[in-house]
């Protein structure tokens, strides 16, 4: 009669789906902890608590420990593919206004914009840089007064200021302002968003392998450039820069790419995949805090390989993570 007792009792309980199974389990290690001659606990005490919008969960003690087991969190070395998004941002093809110049074509009318005022900055601070010396020149052979001097400076200050703003503005796209200089006509350049955790396996001449939307078929080699200077803040990315030749005229600004560096080696934090569950295009995993007591903690994750996956945030090393039993407590947590 008791058992029947207790079972009227789980039956009423309002916990559903993974969380209802999880209290039969827990019910049922109770009852066979039951011996002739003891006292059962009350049914309340083999209940889960499930607190602060499900974030805290706290299984009662004398359940069954075989439901949950954990792992500790440690960093190591791990060995990862590097690919990253890109696209075509600039191609050089021959003039025929001038033919020993190349023509630049962007991949949209602000980079273009940008391009033509980084020109005229160019011009004007090399106007500016010229009118500068020569006065200083009749300043010393008094031919010039010391106001001329002053203002021809002033010149070139301003000039100089205005022109490393436009050149900031290049190298924040990935674009150095030596190649316009440099580059010669038939040549592509790319542009790839390579997270800041995979950066250090990405340098100066290092060889990628580039696939096209437009070519998937088709694996190209490019060699990396330049590295940029600055750290996107929302996506923590930065910008790499490629050189490709293009003397066909194949590839056009505005197209899509791949480009793998290959395998880096990593040091990082790697759990088991059996310790994540996702709701809502979310990374979760559950933390055990103490006895019994589980933690849910919103992760962020990387690169996945065989049966572990990096962790990129939310999560310290030493820390104890569930790896059996992850879909119970997740049922107990979002209530499904």
């Amino acid at each position: 009669m008791q058992i029947l007792s207790r079972w009227s009792l789980f039956r009423s309980s309002p916990v559903k789906s993974a969380g209802g199974f999880l209290l039969c389990l827990l019910v049922a290690a109770g009852v066979q902890q039951c011996r002739p001659g003891r006292e059962a606990p009350p049914q309340a005490a083999l209940q889960p608590s499930v607190t602060d919008n499900g974030a805290l969960i706290v299984i009662p003690a004398g359940s069954d420990s075989s439901l949950f087991t954990t792992a500790e969190v440690r960093r190591g070395p791990v060995r990862e593919e590097i690919a990253a998004p890109a696209r075509v941002v600039l191609c050089s093809s021959r003039s025929e206004n001038t033919p020993g110049y190349p023509l630049f074509l962007f991949d949209s009318p602000d980079n273009t914009s940008l391009y033509s005022t980084y020109r005229q900055n160019r011009a004007a601070y090399d106007l500016a840089t010229k009118t500068c010396d020569r006065t200083r020149d009749l300043f010393a052979h008094q031919s010039a007064s010391g106001k001329e001097v002053e203002s021809a400076e002033s010149d070139l200050a301003t000039a100089t200021a205005t022109l490393a703003e436009t050149e900031g503005k290049l190298r924040a796209i990935g674009l150095d302002p030596v190649l316009f200089r440099s580059g010669k006509s038939g040549q592509a350049w790319i542009i790839a968003d390579v997270p800041e955790a995979q950066l250090h396996d990405v340098k100066k001449g290092v060889r990628a392998a580039v696939t096209f939307s437009s070519y998937p078929a088709d694996t190209f080699a490019a060699a990396v450039e330049a590295v940029g200077e600055v750290i996107d803040d929302a996506s923590r990315t930065i910008k790499v820069r490629l050189g490709i030749g293009n003397a066909g005229g194949r590839f056009k600004p505005g197209m899509y790419a791949t480009v793998n560096f290959g395998q880096g080696r990593t040091n990082a934090l790697a759990v088991s995949q059996d310790a994540l569950v996702t709701v809502q295009g979310r990374c979760y995993l559950f933390v055990r805090s103490g006895e019994g007591r589980f933690c849910r903690r919103s992760v962020e994750v990387g690169e996945k390989f065989g049966d572990s996956a990096i962790v990129l945030g939310g999560l310290s090393e030493g820390e104890l993570v569930v790896v059996t039993g992850a879909m119970l407590l997740k049922g107990l947590s979002f209530g499904y």
